[in-house]
């Protein structure tokens, strides 16, 4: 039988050293194979280097720690690659950590958030969000849905699942010169010029909005429009020009894009007047939606030299700057009209049986300017709006005189206080409508 003199060497002194151990399986040609069994690393020394053509299969390490990038092998594939849901372990992925080609989302499953502003830019590419399956694709501003296509393929503007104070609004681009626009069949954009929607159907623009209904039925609704192309100097069927003096108070002129221009006169006395404007009870508010507009072009500001009042809207008297009841404008820079501020600005006035209420605009009366002045007033009678050029100016919810013993009609009153040297205001068209809430 052949001795093994190395294992008798063991058995001898029966200790078992590192150098026993290596000589045992190695044979002192480092080579051999473990097949089983666990080792102490903190009483193992190998020299040279581990490699991976010493281990064959698998070498698992089981315990916690890690080995440093710098002693692996270039034959190691490292983390990068792909990454899984277990592998993400403080919530953040490095930029260096995605692939550049693609982020794939599958494993995120609940929210992706942005915490500083994001540009996504996709050149001549295309952007695709495809929902293959139930749920709605939504866009919120501060939590709230602004907008929505539905699982049904329905789109939507603002929240459509609750009730909010402040709705969202659809906005269409608006332009001033409409050959800007592409004309093809379905477009829709807005005139600032015309102040319309405008809509290119059947080959042709077109106002999107046709006559509303007070323009044709008359058991609903009033409607009243003049261009003043005709006879505006004594009374007429509908509105009349009058001055202190009962002689001419009115006369025709010309401007440019504004047919039927009328210019309405005072007199040269201190106290001289000029009104053009409807009877002073043609209408009672609170029995529908009323409206009135006009546009008007002042020649020469009060001053403390030759000082008036000029009151444009709905109003009872053409006599007296102090009206009993009104909703209405008021330029009056002296301050003179009772309740009324001295300030060169518009202001905005509603009066019921002579309890007056102002309010002083942002925006200033510039002579030799046109302002496009509308005063729309509930169908409760309950609220006043006042729009300047189109823009909401303000608001006005006291002191708005309704019912039959509170009639009043519509247009303008320009009256002086100071001063001998006359004062004009033009005026282009009038236009009042209102709708009843009991057809007549």
């Amino acid at each position: 039988m052949e001795r093994n003199d190395r294992c008798l060497a063991c058995a001898a002194d029966n200790n078992l050293t590192e150098a026993n151990v290596e000589a045992f399986i190695f044979d002192g040609d480092n080579t051999g194979t473990i097949t089983s069994g666990t080792f102490d690393l903190s009483s193992l020394t190998f020299t040279p280097e581990l490699t991976d053509a010493n281990v064959a299969g698998a070498l698992t390490i089981s315990g916690t720690g890690s080995v440093a990038d710098a002693a692996l092998s270039t034959n190691v594939t490292k983390l990068g690659q792909t990454i899984e849901t277990g592998e993400i372990t403080d919530g953040t992925i490095a930029a260096a950590d995605i692939s550049p080609d693609s982020l794939n989302f599958t494993e995120l499953s609940d929210t992706l958030s942005l915490d500083v502003a994001t540009t996504v830019s996709l050149g001549a590419n295309n952007f695709n969000i495809n929902l293959n399956s139930t749920g709605k694709f939504a866009i919120q501003d501060a939590g709230t849905i602004a907008f929505e296509v539905s699982d049904a393929g329905n789109i939507y503007i603002g929240d459509t699942g609750s009730a909010i104070a402040t709705g969202a609004a659809l906005v269409l681009d608006s332009i001033t010169t409409e050959g800007n626009v592409l004309a093809t069949n379905g477009a829709i954009y807005y005139n600032t010029s015309l102040a319309k929607f405008r809509c290119y159907e059947s080959s042709t623009w077109k106002d999107c909005i046709s006559a509303p209904a007070s323009q044709t039925d008359t058991t609903t609704a009033y409607y009243f429009f003049t261009d003043l192309i005709g006879n505006e100097t004594t009374t007429g069927s509908d509105v009349f020009a009058t001055n202190s003096t009962g002689s001419t108070a009115a006369t025709a002129t010309t401007a440019a894009n504004r047919p039927g221009l009328y210019r309405s006169t005072t007199r040269t006395s201190a106290t001289g007047r000029t009104a053009f404007m409807s009877s002073t009870s043609a209408i009672a508010l609170g029995g529908g939606s009323m409206a009135y507009e006009t546009a008007i072009n002042i020649a020469t500001l009060s001053d403390a030299t030759q000082r008036y009042q000029l009151v444009v809207g709905l109003l009872d008297t053409a006599t007296a700057a102090n009206q009993v009841d009104a909703a209405a404008f008021v330029y009056d820079e002296g301050g003179v009209s009772t309740g009324s501020a001295a300030t060169p600005n518009w202001q905005i006035m509603t009066s019921n049986n002579s309890t007056r209420t102002f309010n002083t605009t942002t925006t200033a009366v510039t002579a030799a300017t046109w302002y496009k002045l509308r005063v729309e007033v509930n169908s409760a009678g309950t609220l006043v709006t006042y729009y300047i050029n189109g823009t909401n100016v303000g608001t006005r919810n006291t002191n708005i005189p309704t019912g039959t013993t509170r009639a009043l009609g519509f247009g303008q009153l320009l009256i002086k206080s100071i001063g001998t040297t006359a004062r004009t205001v033009d005026i282009d068209y009038m236009k009042a409508q209102q709708t009843f809430t009991t057809a007549r």
